[in-house]
């Protein structure tokens, strides 16, 4: 009998943008990028023109100081939304209190549980991971699955969707941010501001694309207030990098989404890539390390 063709999972991509301030120091109703309606209408119809769908990681102090904000994204984005913490400190990013609070402004805003979480600057640790998957949380998008000296180190970790061990996150499922395969580079907004689509168009032909692909980006990847980075305690190169072809931004953006199309992805929301993802998981039987995550 002739053999039957190998059925390829489809290609997805979900696009994930982090809502909020930034600078943490800045308070919701009076962080100018929250408000920059402008910019909003600007990735709405970029979105609209490739039909791209949109998750949002919104940080809970957003919900309770600024609904305005949400209710404009809500409007003019469209996308599903999930939690970023509440005060997107990245000293606090999944403490008990951090995450319940965080959980506590989704459910009296949307009148819903949240699905998935995602923590600041991906500093999960082991025990948030625990945390979470305890009061009911689907999914966690924290892991960037790279190596970035003193914030996380998850080489070890897989780099495509895994469900955590027993001793670790019992049945939560982890649907890492996107890596180039092999080498590891992160690709996000920032990245691909900062090496340029050629780059990561080379390296895709060379090791293959991730998939499932979330993609991580900010309204700061695309326009930079004098509020942004200034306060942030980063190093001068990091805020260079933060700010690099930020003009050119909105356009790289669009020619990304155009090439995905190109290369077969279809856009989807996160919880689509955690359906899917569901149903063909790599067990990891431990969680972040903390040295790399906190």
């Amino acid at each position: 009998m002739p053999r039957k063709p190998r059925r390829h999972p489809p290609k997805l991509a979900a696009l994930t943008l982090d809502l909020e301030t930034a600078a943490p120091h800045v308070e919701p109703k009076e962080c100018p990028l929250l408000h920059d309606t402008e910019l909003v209408a600007q990735l709405g119809e970029i979105l609209h023109r490739h039909e791209a769908k949109l998750t949002a990681f919104v940080v809970g102090r957003v919900l309770d100081d600024a609904p305005d904000v949400v209710e404009r994204v809500s409007a003019q984005l469209d996308p599903e939304f999930e939690l970023h913490s509440y005060s997107h400190n990245v000293a606090d990013p999944d403490s008990p209190a951090e995450i319940q609070r965080a959980r506590d402004a989704y459910a009296a805003y949307f009148r819903r549980e949240p699905m998935g979480y995602r923590a600041p600057w991906g500093r999960i640790s082991r025990e948030g991971i625990a945390r979470l998957a305890e009061m009911g949380f689907r999914y966690d998008s924290s892991i960037f699955p790279s190596f970035r000296p003193g914030v996380f180190n998850n080489l070890r970790l897989p780099n495509r969707p895994f469900r955590y061990g027993n001793g670790a996150g019992g049945s939560l499922v982890e649907l890492p941010l996107a890596a180039v395969p092999t080498v590891r580079l992160v690709v996000g907004m920032s990245y691909l501001k900062f090496f340029g689509l050629g780059f990561y168009r080379a390296l895709f032909s060379v090791f293959g694309m991730p998939n499932p692909l979330v993609f991580g980006m900010h309204l700061h990847d695309f326009r930079l207030h004098p509020e942004a980075l200034a306060g942030a305690d980063l190093p001068r190169w990091v805020k260079a990098y933060h700010g690099a072809n930020v003009t050119k931004a909105l356009d790289i953006f669009e020619a990304f989404l155009g090439y995905l199309r190109r290369r077969g992805y279809s856009f989807v929301h996160m919880s689509e890539a955690y359906e899917q993802a569901a149903k063909r998981l790599v067990p990891a039987a431990e969680g972040p390390d903390r040295d790399g995550a906190r």
